[in-house]
């Protein structure tokens, strides 16, 4: 009917990938098949017998098999696991769903029940909260020893005002407090005015140390500008002559690279004329023993003459009848021994 692919275990035992197929016989029995190929079977369940069951968890399918081994199946994806339950559904074929996935659900489902009404109090105790803020009390008086700075950061008003503040003491134990008596503007005029001249003398000491930093500055620059102008020119001298240095050396570089090439070109000549001149050498060789053997066939050859010639000369001397032409045999066969 179906086939998909999921993850077995068998109890805890990972066994890995295995094909899930749900079949149904001619003869109404359905069966669960787990397989690893086409011959090689893992488990199998009847569907159809009375104890046989499949238990629909959260996130994977269980089953006791025909051998009583529990195997846990997880497929890869919803869609299989859905398309599994639903074939089971189709055939009615038996399907348990766990208790504890849908008691898990019911508490979540009373929980968002239970959200709008929270919600809801919330936003009915907002409102209530906001009308029973206390209204602002008047202030108490502060003790005579907390300190000015702490008053002024509690007490500052929102517009800024000239405060009469009465000086911090011990506490008699009369708990009495006495203000400091007001000064008169004429001291205060006369001491302002004493602090802006030492202000000034102070800022015109001030003023003629910073005069005397940048002339000094000012001096250095230019002991060390006029100081720089001969190093400067001595450095751009230097580096036009090791540019005219570096320009005469590529140019002699370029030259002797132009007869090294040219020394490769009369090599590789030479090298075919004294190979041309070899090959002579030996085709001369080859002539030469060749002339020899042929000479000294024909020595061979004159030798064999010179031998009948002489064998019939005896003859004709030993024979009684007399040579008219005596001489000239002489003189023939001994230009022949020559």
């Amino acid at each position: 009917v179906i086939a998909k692919v999921a993850r077995a275990f068998s109890g805890s035992n990972d066994m890995g990938r295995v094909g899930v197929a749900l079949s149904l016989h001619g003869d109404g029995i359905a069966k669960l098949i787990l397989y690893k190929t086409k011959s090689q079977v893992l488990a199998s369940v009847v569907l159809t017998e009375a104890n046989a069951s499949v238990i629909e968890r959260e996130s994977y399918i269980q089953f006791y098999a025909d051998d009583k081994c529990f195997w846990s199946l997880r497929f890869d994806l919803d869609a299989d696991e859905q398309a599994i339950i639903q074939a089971l559904r189709k055939y009615d074929l038996p399907l348990a769903c766990d208790s504890a996935a849908s008691s898990s659900s019911s508490p979540s489902i009373s929980d968002q029940d239970n959200k709008p009404e929270k919600d809801v109090e919330k936003k009915t105790t907002t409102p209530q909260l906001q009308l029973q803020t206390p209204q602002p009390q008047p202030r108490a008086r502060l003790s005579p020893n907390v300190s000015t700075t702490h008053r002024q950061s509690e007490e500052r008003p929102l517009v800024e005002d000239v405060l009469m503040t009465p000086v911090s003491r011990a506490v008699s134990h009369s708990h009495s407090s006495n203000l400091l008596p007001l000064r008169s503007e004429e001291d205060e005029i006369h001491d302002n005015s004493l602090i802006v001249s030492k202000r000034r003398g102070d800022s015109g000491k001030e003023m003629d140390k910073q005069m005397d930093t940048i002339l000094q500055a000012m001096h250095r620059l230019v002991s060390g500008a006029s100081s720089s102008t001969p190093l400067k020119a001595n450095h751009q001298i230097t580096m036009a002559a090791g540019s005219e240095n570096s320009h005469e050396s590529e140019d002699e570089l370029i030259e002797l690279e132009q007869k090294l090439l040219n020394l490769k070109r009369e090599n590789r000549t030479l090298l075919k004329s004294l190979r041309a001149k070899d090959q002579a050498l030996e085709e001369l060789r080859l002539s030469s023993s060749a002339l020899v053997e042929k000479n000294k066939a024909l020595n061979q050859q004159n030798a064999i003459l010179l031998a009948t010639m002489a064998s019939k000369y005896e003859q004709a001397n030993s024979s009684s009848s007399s040579c008219l032409n005596c001489e000239q045999s002489a003189t023939l066969i001994s230009v022949l021994k020559r």
